[in-house]
């Protein structure tokens, strides 16, 4: 019966990756993978368990096949469980660290490549009949051949009686054995209870490394064989290296180790000895940026030993992720089943800069990255004063440097400078300043004063803290002061004003004015209107400004702009009076004398009826009395323009025949007067004449 830690009896495949870690124990054959393996293979499989074959007369136990018929090959296993053949009456006793031992009935090849052995091999019998094989890789071969290749064996190989055949990598061959590259640690063999000297197999012929050499041949010049531990446990850059002694070769150029593809070494897996690579995960450490961490190997399945944290001057380290980009953190708890790696996180090392409101506004704190600049705030306030900045110091005397790397926790300070208001008096002027109201301590404060049109700057005085002002002085038109505290500047103005003066009414004209205030004291450049009429009878109104000598234009109203003191002076011209007087014969004529104005239109009057020389009738008005000058004709227009003087000027009747008798005249009295009018009807028109109208007094 055949027992296997994976399979019992395994004819005619193929295993790999597998794993036993139970204690297997079988009757006649026992294996840690397979009980029994025919015509098959198995790869990259290990065994953790203790195995043990008993059998009265063949007991065959391997760490990975306890007994093999045909061609097996076994490729990167290896074995770290103890392995024990025991057999009670008679026949084979074969334990090895990878095979236990060839069935007799079939015959066949073994190939062990790149396998390891570090458990304890023993070999065991009851009585004296059986024989006891041991051996590193395989216990005993009967009729196969056997290659083994790039292989080696740190476990206690024994048998348990004196006459056992115990071999570094074999027990016993009786057929054709080849071992290349292969190695056992020195020391490690056992007869009974007694150490033995070094052989690489116990019992047989076998060509090493390429050449046929006798049984138990130990020649130091043998590549393959037994070493010493610090031999067998190179590091891994010395295993690499072209020139490695024990792991890539011969000089007869057989071909060594591969320890860039199928092993490796570290100095924490497998106490430091050669290590198949497809049974551990190489953990590689990626700084990003920090301290080297040097990479790791840990059997797969098993979790990663977390390392000293790295370094980095700008940053602290804050973790392995599984991912470059630094999303998933690594857990070292979680056994690892592959190659992986691992990369560091680092977090900025932040300090802390604390701004200071020295008095002023609070801000706070700012947390920046190790060797960045700060980042200003917005400038704080402070009642009274004016933000000038940030200081390294409380007492303002050093500027923070803004563009400076932060290299540790730091404190900066708000940098005040006192400010002080001016105001200035409200009035009919402006003050020309730099636009500010708010200055600091001790500024010099400089303006102009320019007062409105129409007015003049009577006085400029400061008020200060309280105390008395202080009247300014120009200098080159400029008003300047120290300023030392809150300040009011009171700036005193009056309005320019000019007398206007009007002439007072007169017969010739008539003058009203309709200003409200006092014509003494008219604003400057207020516009004054006055009204002038002129009486009847005058003419040749003329209106002048006398400050000025300004004609005004003519009309009835008149407005001036006063800039000055004025005086209004107002000229007229009385019309003329002409008369025309009335004379009959060069008497004075009782016909009243007409009068009126230069150019008034008369007419000329009735000729005089109270006195007509006899025989004569009126013919007309004339300037001379003679008739030599100028005639007018009874109601003729006249404008006058001179006095005239007008003489009647008489003609003759012509001859005249009445009808007779002639009607008495009517006698017509006029209330009132004492004149008694009698007016001759005239009944007929004689010679186109009309008759006269006689008045006598009576």
């Amino acid at each position: 019966m055949v027992a296997g830690g994976i399979v019992g009896d395994l004819t005619s495949s193929t295993v790999s990756g597998c794993l036993n870690i139970g204690n297997i124990s079988g009757v006649k054959s026992a294996g840690g993978i397979a009980g029994s393996s025919d015509e098959s293979t198995i790869n990259d499989s290990r065994n953790f368990g203790n195995i043990k074959a008993n059998s009265a007369d063949e007991a065959l136990a391997g760490g990975i096949a306890g007994s093999i018929e045909g061609t097996v090959y076994v490729n990167r296993c290896y074995n770290s469980g103890t392995v024990t053949s025991h057999v009670s009456v008679a026949g084979i006793s074969a334990a090895g660290g990878v095979i236990g031992g060839m069935n007799r009935t079939k015959a066949g090849s073994i190939y062990i490549t790149d396998c390891f052995n570090t458990g304890t091999v023993t070999a065991n019998r009851w009585t004296l009949i059986p024989t006891l094989h041991a051996g590193g890789m395989i216990g005993y071969v009967f009729r196969s051949s056997s290659t083994i290749v790039n292989c080696y064996n740190i476990g206690e190989v024994r048998c348990g009686s004196n006459t056992g055949s115990a071999g570094g990598m074999v027990g016993t061959s009786v057929n054709n054995l080849k071992i290349i590259n292969s190695y056992y640690k020195s020391g490690r063999l056992y007869n009974s209870s007694s150490a033995v000297p070094d052989v690489i197999s116990g019992n047989s012929g076998y060509t090493l490394d390429g050449n046929s050499v006798p049984a138990r041949k130990t020649s130091p010049d043998q590549r393959s064989g037994a070493r010493s531990t610090a031999n067998m446990r190179p590091s891994l850059s010395t295993a690499q290296s072209n020139g490695s002694i024990y792991f890539t070769g011969g000089t007869d150029g057989v071909s060594g180790w591969d320890f860039n593809r199928i092993w490796t070494i570290h100095p924490d897996i497998n106490d430091g000895y050669p290590i198949q690579r497809v049974f551990v995960a190489e953990v590689t450490f990626d700084g990003n940026g920090g301290s080297s961490t040097p990479q790791d190997i840990v059997w797969k399945g098993t979790t990663v030993p977390r390392p000293k944290d790295p370094v980095r001057t700008d940053r602290i380290f804050a973790g392995w992720f599984s991912d470059p980009s630094l999303t998933v953190p690594f857990d070292f708890s979680r056994p690892v089943p592959a190659d992986v790696t691992l990369y560091a996180k680092w977090d900025p090392i932040l300090y802390t800069v604390t701004f200071d409101g020295n008095g002023g506004q609070s801000i706070g704190s700012q947390m920046v990255v190790k060797g960045e600049t700060v980042i200003l705030p917005q400038d704080p306030s402070r009642q009274g004063y004016m933000f000038i900045g940030w200081f390294s110091d409380q007492l303002m005397t050093v500027p923070f440097d803004t563009d400076g790397a932060v290299m540790g926790d730091m404190t900066v300070y708000a940098g005040w400078v006192r400010m002080y208001k001016v105001t200035f008096s409200e009035g009919e002027y402006t003050a020309t300043h730099d636009g500010e109201d708010m200055f600091m301590e001790g500024s010099d404060i400089s303006f102009t004063i320019l007062p409105a049109n129409g007015y003049r700057l009577i006085s400029v005085t400061v008020y200060s803290g309280g105390g008395a002002g202080k009247e300014l002085m120009p200098d080159g038109g400029m008003y300047s002061f120290i300023l030392l505290g809150d300040a009011r500047v009171e700036i005193v103005t009056e309005r320019i004003t000019h007398s206007l003066t009007l002439p007072d009414p007169s017969d010739g004209f008539m003058i009203s004015c309709d200003h409200d205030g006092d014509l003494s004291k008219v604003p400057e450049g207020v516009t004054v209107t006055f009204t002038v009429k002129l009486c009847y009878g005058y003419r040749n109104l003329e209106v002048m400004s006398i400050g000025s000598m300004i004609s005004l234009a003519y009309g009835d109203v008149y407005e001036i702009t006063v800039d000055d003191d004025t005086e209004i002076e107002i000229n007229v011209e009385q019309i003329p009076i002409f008369t025309v007087i009335y004379h009959i014969n060069g008497n004075i004529s009782s016909i009243l004398p007409q009068s009126a104005m230069e150019g008034t239109e008369i007419i000329m009057a009735e000729p005089p009826y109270g006195y007509v020389p006899d025989g004569k009738r009126f013919k007309e008005w004339n300037t001379s009395a003679d008739g030599s000058g100028t005639a007018y004709a009874v109601g003729q227009s006249v404008i006058l323009t001179e006095d005239i003087e007008s003489y009647a000027i008489w003609e003759d009747l012509p001859p005249i025949s009445l009808p007779l008798p002639l009607p008495l005249p009517d006698v017509i009295e006029y209330p009132g007067t004492d004149v008694l009018i009698a007016i001759l009807s005239v009944a007929a028109v004689i010679g186109g004449m009309v008759g006269y109208l006689f008045v006598r007094k009576l």
